[in-house]
């Protein structure tokens, strides 16, 4: 028997390699004068050093990361291709790191069981606006239909007004 060249494995993608592969990758910042102004909103927090409030938008970044990471995998295990704030419930609620935020996805309202439906491009309007718009169409061509009345006649009805009136 030959022997076949072993060919060296792959290592496996890290989630980071995985992440950096997709197709919208964004390096979202969060912006570090706002976050110093939130933090300055505090009467008990004096003055802030200049590192903190980056630090911070660094640690917001990583938070997101984390956060979002999970919810790919919940939505990768339904097989769905958008991911829904159904996913990111679930991501909260199975993430021990995602523990303090389970009174805020207990606010995220259940699932209805028929999904919205999706309007097609060529889609009628609803019978309101389109009644609407015929309804408009209507009183601009009676205003346009109305016989327009000449200067001379427009004074003439003026002339023969009450001075009683005036």
């Amino acid at each position: 028997m030959a022997e076949q060249p072993q060919q060296p494995q792959q290592p496996q993608p890290t989630q980071a390699q995985t992440h950096a592969s997709l197709k919208k990758q964004k390096n979202t910042k969060f912006p570090v004068a706002r976050i110093k102004k939130i933090m300055q909103m505090d009467d008990e927090v004096g003055k802030v050093a200049q590192a903190t409030p980056v630090l911070i938008s660094k640690a917001l970044e990583l938070f997101m990361q984390a956060l979002v990471d999970e919810t790919i995998k919940v939505t990768q295990q339904k097989g769905a291709k958008k991911m829904t704030a159904q996913h990111l419930k679930q991501s909260i609620n199975e993430t021990e790191q995602f523990d303090f935020l389970t009174e805020i996805a207990e606010k995220i309202p259940a699932p209805t069981e028929e999904p919205p439906k999706k309007r097609s491009r060529g889609a009628r309007k609803s019978k309101t606006t389109q009644d609407n718009v015929k309804e408009e169409a209507e009183q601009v061509k009676e205003e346009t239909d109305a016989p327009v009345k000449s200067e001379q006649e427009t004074q003439d009805t003026n002339d023969t007004q009450d001075p009683a009136q005036e």
